[in-house]
């Protein structure tokens, strides 16, 4: 009962979001709250469900909000006008070395195995260069995403270091085998990247031929800088040209700091924030007017944040997730036991869109363990089977907080992000998991 109430309080939740687009706070926040009533759980429960729910996206939330409102502040103050000045005129009409270059800016920027910082680092200071030259922003989203899920496949990365616990072997032991398949995953989006920058580049010029004023006036909106930071921030005067060493300096350090040091993520950006603030903008109107510039976007996204940690509270805590990755295992037929970890590798994209990643990589992919050693199936072989989608998924799934500040910097909503890149990633993922076939890590 329990699993069968689960069950239709995702897919549920997952029509509301992708087919009728109803916004994911009252969805994350009603929908689990009177499945966990059709299963018993009192209306006290739940209040606590919720609470405990919330703290776990706390500090994803605070990082939010600094993030944002610190990257909102250096776009105001023109940090990234040179970065994004100089990166089209070195590409010229060259889409395809933009999407090329992002995806070498999102693979380095990953060597830490934090997706927060990942995107913080290439969304941000990419976004004005896709926009300048007309592209699609969820093309930047696509790419960097993909480059973070094949990055992620290091041992400090999250699926191979919690799929290592599963075993109790160590992380490293896992991932040596896995360098060439990570290398094809590289190889992967490269090509992908091309392709995309290929297509993208024959829109625009389609579109310019076929509608060419209004291609006239998209190229006179995003001619210059100025003007299209003017257009977000409100005010060229905004822009702090004396400050821009600072600024750099200041970002520069922010990103080291949070590859190679352990302080809290959201502890650095609310400090680096604030001296962004005070040293830009010393006088406190302006101050005030750059924090509610900048404070309604984070506000939203926030917002669904806490609706999601209320529903993560609610299904984790009311046994919902525990019973339907038992159920899923018990209706396995015996027949297809052999075959198990093949095939929830192929699925597993669409699985993590509605099984939280720990509840899978911990609690779904151990019970697959021991159904393939029935099988004589070795547990390395289910763990690498299991490990790439979950790492290629991470940052689409709506049970990730990850995806949210993803589709907060890329300014977009969680249904286009999905349907645009759940695809290609899904595709990847069984690229990935053919390569672990070929190279004896997975056998058949």
């Amino acid at each position: 009962m329990i699993a069968l109430v689960g069950f239709v309080t995702f897919i549920l939740i997952i029509t509301l979001l992708l087919v009728f687009k109803v916004s994911p706070v009252p969805v994350f926040i009603v929908v689990p709250a009177l499945g966990a009533l059709m299963i018993g759980v009192s209306p006290v429960e739940i209040g606590s469900f919720i609470g405990d729910g919330i703290l776990q996206v706390m500090d994803v939330g605070t990082l939010f909000i600094f993030a944002m409102l610190y990257f909102g502040i250096m776009s105001d103050a023109g940090l990234f006008d040179p970065l994004t000045g100089k990166l089209k005129d070195m590409a010229g009409s060259n889409i395809v070395l933009v999407t090329i270059v992002t995806v070498f800016i999102a693979m380095v920027s990953h060597l830490d195995g934090t997706g927060a910082s990942t995107l913080l680092v290439t969304i941000p200071a990419l976004l004005p260069v896709y926009k300048k030259l007309q592209m699609n922003p969820l093309i930047l989203l696509l790419i960097v995403v993909m480059s973070a899920g094949v990055m992620n496949l290091i041992p400090w990365g999250g699926p191979l270091a919690r799929v290592a616990v599963v075993l109790d072997i160590d992380p490293s032991a896992l991932w040596v085998p896995l360098i060439p398949v990570q290398i094809i995953g590289i190889a992967a989006v490269l090509l992908t990247a091309i392709y995309l920058g290929k297509k993208e580049k024959k829109r625009i010029k389609n579109y310019s031929i076929e509608h060419p004023s209004e291609a006239s006036e998209a190229n006179l909106e995003l001619a210059s800088s100025v003007e299209q930071e003017a257009e977000v921030s409100g005010d060229a005067d905004l822009k702090r040209p004396g400050l821009w060493w600072f600024n750099l300096i200041l970002t520069i350090a922010t990103i080291v700091t949070l590859i190679f040091t352990e302080i809290e993520i959201s502890a650095v950006f609310m400090i680096v924030f604030a001296l962004a603030l005070v040293i830009n903008y010393p006088n406190g109107k302006l101050q005030m007017e750059r924090m509610r510039a900048h404070a309604s976007e984070a506000f939203t996204l926030v917002t669904i944040l806490i609706a999601a940690g209320a529903f993560l509270g609610i299904v984790s805590e009311s046994g919902m997730v525990e019973d339907m990755t038992t159920g899923l295992i018990s209706v396995i037929p015996e027949a297809i036991g052999p075959f198990i970890h093949l095939i929830i590798g192929v699925i597993s994209v669409p699985l993590l869109m509605v099984l939280p990643p720990d509840a899978y990589l911990f609690a779904f992919v151990s019970l697959l363990v021991e159904i393939g050693a029935e099988h004589g199936v070795p547990a390395t072989s289910v763990a690498y089977a299991s490990a790439v989608g979950a790492t290629i998924s991470g940052y689409i799934s709506p049970l990730v907080p990850a995806t949210y500040l993803a589709i907060g910097l890329a300014k977009t909503d969680l249904a286009t992000h999905i349907k645009f890149s759940i695809f290609p990633m899904w595709l990847l993922s069984i690229l990935l998991l053919a390569a672990c076939i070929l190279l004896g890590l997975v056998t058949i």
